[in-house]
């Protein structure tokens, strides 16, 4: 038998992604996450411009209580015994036009993202450098009814048979 609409199964979905979020093990939090983040590349319009694996156009930046200043650019790593220092993801992302996703933002100290705050602000002059190269996306955690909508556009002919 098959639903006659589609709201049925979109709301499958939508239970299914909260139980992932909702869960205990950090794998399938992570799993919801990346839908989340697939999402917004989509709506961005940015996997288009990127010919290889989403993967690749994605750079992650987790921040913490104990973020610094120097971290935002640059990565300390002992490799052999010896001391490298590697651009952070902020950089990378910047240099090669990837998409930056900076998780746990609320948790870094204010100076932190005072810091991020002013790449951001329009006195900067680094959205007119950079023009339609660069973008913000503020996102919180979706309500189950935003969840609902945004499946709904991705599988508006999908059912389930029960």
């Amino acid at each position: 038998m098959v639903p006659a609409e589609a709201s049925e199964t979109t709301r499958k979905l939508v239970e299914f992604v909260d139980n992932l979020q909702s869960s205990g093990d950090a794998g399938l939090r992570g799993v919801a996450e990346s839908l989340s983040i697939r999402k917004l590349i989509h709506i961005a319009k940015r996997d288009c411009l990127h010919s290889g694996e989403l993967r690749d156009l994605i750079e992650k930046a987790a921040l913490a209580r104990d973020t610094t200043v120097e971290s935002l650019t640059m990565q300390t790593t002992v490799e052999s015994g010896i001391l490298r220092y590697e651009d952070s993801a902020l950089v990378r992302a910047a240099r090669a036009g990837h998409v930056l996703v900076i998780d746990e933002a609320d948790k870094a100290p204010l100076h932190v993202i005072a810091i991020l705050k002013s790449l951001l602000d329009s006195g900067n002059d680094l959205f007119g450098l950079l023009g339609d190269l660069f973008s913000v996306h503020t996102v919180d955690n979706p309500s189950r009814d935003s969840e609902l909508e945004m499946l709904k556009k991705y599988a508006p002919s999908t059912f389930f048979l029960t």
